[in-house]
């Protein structure tokens, strides 16, 4: 059952730039065959049938990265000229 489902998706991005592109061939290949999978109810494995889903947002900590002179160079220096410098060159361009 899924094989075919799976071979009816790949037709529908294969077929469907032909008919028009105005809407995205994968978008409606997995949009049609989700559609056809509700609409008759198929048994086909779910996310939840693989492996669990269950949530949650990851522990806050803070990283530890050793506080020497070398890291704080490290992380700071670079963005500041390159943050001014295309702070200059966008005011260069809106002024021309």
């Amino acid at each position: 059952m899924m094989l075919a489902l799976v071979a009816v998706t790949m037709v529908i991005i294969w077929v469907m730039p032909k008919i028009t592109r105005t809407i995205p061939a994968p978008l409606a290949g997995i949009g049609l065959v989700a559609a056809v999978v509700i609409a008759f109810g198929l048994d086909v494995p779910r996310v939840g049938d693989l492996a669990s889903i269950e949530g949650g947002l990851p522990d806050f900590h803070v990283p530890m990265v050793p506080l020497t002179l070398g890291v704080k160079v490290m992380t700071s220096w670079p963005p500041i000229p390159l943050a001014s410098r295309m702070a200059w060159r966008s005011s260069a361009s809106c002024a021309a």
